[in-house]
């Protein structure tokens, strides 16, 4: 397995903790608590409105759980490094053929080829836009984009930046001819995605239904 694959498959472990971390935070959050609260009075008899036990366990979990993606962020980190090591040897053996590529009239020379962006740091898993429709043979369907997918990423945009639905219109056309990087909720498990978003026989250049996400949307 090469090192891109080791990152992709990191990445989504690290997606999976970091939704049992938000699961947690739910617990708290529910009982009116923080990771340092106190649970007990000035008497030291517990509050009647926390489920201590629950709240207790809870805030191990995620201390457990932070430390574990804290471990897994590095070994992304050098997944990463060791993936872009191998573009640069394969393409220092191909020639240096990011203007040659597959080209083989010695008259036309081919764009460079747009570095991918870097991977955006989200600070959550909650979704915040949906997917309503996708149309057949459009980009979206062929980047594999699913009618009620849940978007938690979108380019750079995900629920720690996102103000508008203009942002995504705007990032789908910064994205034109180049690679869109979208992770969903599907069934309740992230899913990564990669998207070009470009001309194309119907309207537009993704070819999808998107809408703001509602609370219905994920209970």
């Amino acid at each position: 397995m090469g090192a891109k694959e080791e990152a992709k498959q990191l990445i989504e472990k690290r997606d999976q903790l970091d939704a049992e971390i938000e699961n947690n935070l739910e617990i708290l959050k529910k009982n009116g608590s923080t990771m340092d609260s106190p649970l007990v009075d000035q008497e030291g008899f517990p509050f009647s409105h926390i489920d201590v036990y629950s709240v207790r366990q809870a805030r191990h979990k995620i201390i457990c759980l932070r430390n574990d993606r804290k471990a897994l962020t590095e070994a992304i980190e050098k997944a990463i490094e060791q993936s872009h090591a191998e573009v640069r040897q394969q393409e220092s053996e191909a020639g240096g053929g990011e203007l040659c590529g597959t080209n083989t009239d010695p008259g036309k020379i081919e764009a460079p080829r747009k570095p991918d962006p870097p991977p955006v740091h989200r600070t959550s898993n909650k979704p915040f836009i949906k997917v309503t429709t996708v149309i057949p043979n459009s980009p979206a369907a062929d980047g594999g984009l699913r009618a009620d997918d849940l978007i938690i990423q979108y380019g750079d945009l995900h629920a720690g930046n996102f103000k508008e639905m203009k942002e995504v219109s705007n990032t789908t056309a910064k994205f034109e001819g180049q690679k869109l990087r979208v992770t969903v909720l599907r069934f309740g498990r992230a899913v990564r995605l990669e998207i070009f978003p470009k001309r194309w026989s119907g309207n537009g250049i993704l070819g999808c239904g998107i809408v703001p996400i509602t609370t219905s949307d994920v209970i």
